[in-house]
């Protein structure tokens, strides 16, 4: 099993009937013994390493963005009219993630060498 540096997936969806579409992502994760959690709103609490965010709010985008969490825009078709100038990664379908992609979001976000080859 691959060691991680991502320990934590918090799901913050505008648009509650969407997270369906992360299940099978989050379980996976499950899996890694990543934690996933689903939130209602961005929490208060400080920043924790290994957490990664994943929102469809441009509002909560910023926020987390301002903080300087790592966090991962996920892109539909009831948000494609709102403009995301400031997300620096983004989705679409969640279904075709895998969760070394997230780790490779988490890893590029919090200034973490990515693991290229192992000899």
């Amino acid at each position: 099993m691959q060691e991680y540096y991502l320990r934590n997936i918090k799901l913050i969806l505008e648009k509650k009937s969407y997270e369906k579409y992360f299940e099978d992502l989050l379980e996976r994760a499950r899996l890694e013994k990543i934690e996933a959690n689903v939130l209602e709103d961005m929490d208060e609490e400080p920043y924790r390493q290994g957490v990664l965010y994943i929102t469809d709010s441009p509002v909560v985008l910023q926020r987390l963005m301002d903080r300087g969490y790592p966090v991962l825009l996920y892109y539909h078709e009831e948000n494609r009219h709102k403009v995301f100038p400031m997300a620096r990664y983004a989705m679409e379908d969640p279904v075709d993630l895998s969760v070394d992609y997230l780790e490779r979001v988490y890893r590029r976000c919090a200034g973490l060498p990515w693991e290229i080859l192992e000899t």
